[in-house]
């Protein structure tokens, strides 16, 4: 049960951007009730381009992660973890600077995640203990603590914790 359970977790962790966006940060468009009025545009520290890039690519990397989780078809699946990766890549690109070395740790078990997938021909029962296993490596989750932590911060956007905690 508790393998199942930390497999589900797991699961949920990859999947934590597709939830509702609880954005609290300020629209980068400029709004004005009357003329003159102040615009209202994110702080210096808003997260700019990263926050933007997450609010839309998450959706998308959910998708994904959730579609190899159902695939029957190896080939399909592999195309869902190469279209994530290329996902993670463009977030990776677009992050502040204080989250460029979390994004190294990501990147590093993102592709060994996916070398474990190809090992065992690209079945989503592979996904998913790569997912899990991904709860038992501490400088992946402290990379994504830092992360999520910005995006709360920064952007506005709950991706949860995959610990529980």
């Amino acid at each position: 049960m508790r393998r199942l359970l930390t497999a589900m977790v797991g699961l949920t962790f990859a999947l934590a951007g597709c939830g509702p966006d609880n954005s609290t940060a300020p629209s980068s468009v400029a709004t004005q009730s009357s003329p003159g009025a102040a615009s209202s545009a994110p702080s210096s520290s808003g997260g700019g381009p990263y926050c933007e890039q997450w609010r839309t690519r998450r959706e998308t990397i959910a998708r994904h992660y959730l579609d190899a989780t159902r695939q029957s078809d190896p080939a399909a699946l592999r195309a869902d973890i190469e279209a994530i990766g290329e996902e993670y890549a463009a977030l990776a690109e677009a992050a502040p600077p204080e989250l460029r070395g979390d994004y190294r740790v990501i990147l590093q078990v993102f592709d060994r995640n996916r070398a474990s997938i190809a090992r065992a021909n690209w079945t989503p029962v592979a996904v998913v203990r790569t997912l899990a296993d991904n709860l038992q490596d501490d400088p992946y989750l402290t990379a994504y603590g830092h992360n999520a932590s910005y995006l709360r911060d920064h952007c506005g956007i709950d991706v949860g914790d995959p610990t529980g905690g």
